[in-house]
C-alpha cells in the first residue's frame, strides 16, 4: 500500500448505499435494544458522563 493510496479520497457513496447503511444500523440498534430489554437490562443515563469509556447496566 503506497502513500498515493492513502491520499486518494474515498469514493462518495450513492444515496441508495447511504440509505441501506443507515437502515442496517437502525435495525441492528433496535435488535440490540429488544434483546437487552428482554434480559431486563436498562441503561442508567445518569452514570454515562462519569464513565466515558463504559456503559452501566442495572437489573430491575
Amino acid at each position: 500500500m503506497g502513500a498515493e493510496n492513502l491520499e486518494r479520497p474515498l469514493p462518495k457513496p450513492t444515496t441508495e448505499n447511504y440509505i441501506n447503511a443507515r437502515l442496517l444500523e437502525s435495525l441492528t440498534e433496535a435488535n440490540l435494544a429488544i434483546k437487552f430489554l428482554n434480559e431486563g437490562l436498562v441503561r442508567n443515563a445518569r452514570a454515562k458522563p462519569s464513565r466515558p469509556g463504559g456503559l452501566y447496566w442495572l437489573y430491575y
